[in-house]
């Protein structure tokens, strides 16, 4: 009898909604590929709500490159649309370091295909000799940085589970709480934490995954982390 009770309430589908969970985030840690040069791979973000400047300025962009760790702290402005940021982008990033292989940040990412100093004539602009102890210099830069993300893996799995899905499994997704709001017209204890089920249509990589979303949630973007689903029962 305390079996079936215990199978009845886990396919309960208001208990699996509004019922938190106790063990720990879902997905592992992914690092970042080692890069192989300098400057083909970066990551930017930026810094927004600071104190206006005499020219307007109210935000930095901050843009790093993944292999050597120089940084570019760019004012701009939080109105500047896409095309104003590219022009940005191609005046200070561009043409110091030329187009990178991949950009790390919260939207999408560009590609180029990959090239070396040597290939785009930097051996003849700034001599030989800095090139060939630049070069010497990489097999050791690349493995302290894998030095250091393994050991920053290490920690960060030690509090976090593997989780996968099936495509085409059905799962919940987690609702942000907000105290004192309701949500989805209830308020309180009985107020869902997870919304669904959806249906998974595709595995992005081993912690990402596509969602069938309905056409009333069709504003959000339909690519949800692990952690942020629940298996459907």
């Amino acid at each position: 009898m305390k079996k079936e009770i215990a199978e009845f309430i886990s396919r309960c589908l208001q208990c699996q909604q509004v019922k938190a969970e106790h063990q720990r985030p879902a997905g592992l840690l992914q690092s970042l590929p080692i890069p192989k040069w300098k400057w083909e791979h970066i990551t930017m973000d930026f810094i927004v709500g600071l104190p206006r400047t005499p020219r307007g300025m109210d935000s930095i962009w901050v843009v790093v490159d993944i292999f050597t760790k120089p940084t570019h702290f760019l004012p701009v402005k939080t109105v500047y649309n896409a095309d104003r940021l590219a022009t940005v982008y191609i005046a200070e990033i561009i043409r110091l370091h030329s187009v990178p292989v991949s950009i790390v940040s919260n939207r999408d990412s560009k590609c180029r295909t990959p090239a070396c100093w040597t290939e785009v004539g930097d051996r003849s602009l700034i001599g030989p000799e800095i090139v060939q102890v630049t070069t010497e210099k990489i097999p050791i830069i690349q493995q302290r940085l894998k030095t250091a993300q393994s050991r920053q893996k290490s920690y960060a799995d030690q509090r976090r589970r593997d989780l996968e899905f099936e495509v085409g499994a059905h799962v919940f997704v987690k609702v942000t709480l907000m105290k004192g709001h309701a949500r989805f017209g209830k308020k309180g204890k009985l107020s869902p934490r997870y919304i669904g089920p959806f249906q998974i249509l595709e595995s992005l990589g081993p912690v990402a995954y596509q969602i069938a979303l309905p056409p009333s949630m069709e504003q959000m973007h339909n690519v949800f982390h692990v952690s942020m689903l629940r298996g459907y029962l």
